[in-house]
């Protein structure tokens, strides 16, 4: 009679623990917080993406804590062998691993809906990053190709510029090439002018001389006069000469 209370409390505690655990993790299951957690997983809400990765910890620390449970119900199914039902056992057993097997789907749901979240959060930030440099590459290339364009429009200017000045330069050097020759023509009529100033002066020499000698000897003073004309006229012919009078 002893035996058959025990075994009945035995029972009992089992069927409590089991219940009670089945109970947590239906309401786990069911509720909203799970539920959210895979609905904003799929959602682009720049909120809901930076409110994922706290979820996600609560939810796994809720699942760690049935399946602790689970555990200390497997251990407490272990203790009560031989005071219950091997039937009892055997069904609570697989209550215990239906449920264990259901908080174990649900982690790992929530696992790969994360993994899932970071990825696709990745694949979007290297989208922006790829877009951001698509557009500072673009913007590098026409920086770039403004920067050629304005050198090439100086270039342009500058040569339109220099073929305006062209004439203008072409008719100085020519000005300077005509005053360069008429420079050395009146080099080269100051040289013959000097070699002519300077037979001149030496004709004038002997003709000095000449008269100096002759006075010398005249006495007459009217021969003296006749000879220093002719001297005078000698001198005007050869200035005239010189000049070109």
């Amino acid at each position: 009679m002893e035996h058959q209370e025990t075994t009945i409390e035995s029972t009992e505690v089992v069927e409590l623990v089991l219940n009670t655990l089945q109970s947590e993790t239906k309401a786990f299951l069911d509720s909203k917080n799970l539920a959210t957690f895979l609905e904003m997983c799929d959602k682009k809400s720049p909120t809901d993406r930076l409110n994922v990765p706290s979820r996600k910890d609560a939810l796994l620390d809720t699942v760690a804590d049935r399946l602790r449970d689970g555990e200390l119900i497997r251990t407490t199914l272990n203790d009560f062998d031989g005071q219950v039902s091997a039937d009892f056992l055997q069904i609570s057993r697989e209550r215990l691993g239906h449920l264990v097997q259901q908080l174990n789907d649900t982690k790992s749901s929530v696992i790969t809906h994360f993994d899932a979240f970071i990825a696709a959060t990745a694949r979007r930030e290297q989208e922006r990053d790829d877009l951001f440099g698509d557009i500072e590459k673009e913007r590098r290339r026409r920086e770039i190709a403004d920067t050629i364009q304005a050198q090439s429009m100086v270039e342009r200017q500058q040569d339109d510029q220099l073929d305006l000045l062209q004439p203008t330069l072409t008719n100085i050097k020519e000005g300077h090439e005509q005053i360069g020759t008429m420079l050395q023509d009146q080099i080269d009529e100051m040289e013959l002018f000097g070699d002519e100033v300077n037979r001149t002066r030496t004709n004038m020499d002997k003709v000095t001389r000449t008269v100096t000698t002759v006075l010398k000897h005249v006495k007459k003073s009217k021969e003296a006069v006749i000879i220093i004309v002719l001297v005078l006229i000698n001198i005007l012919m050869l200035l005239l000469n010189v000049y070109g009078v």
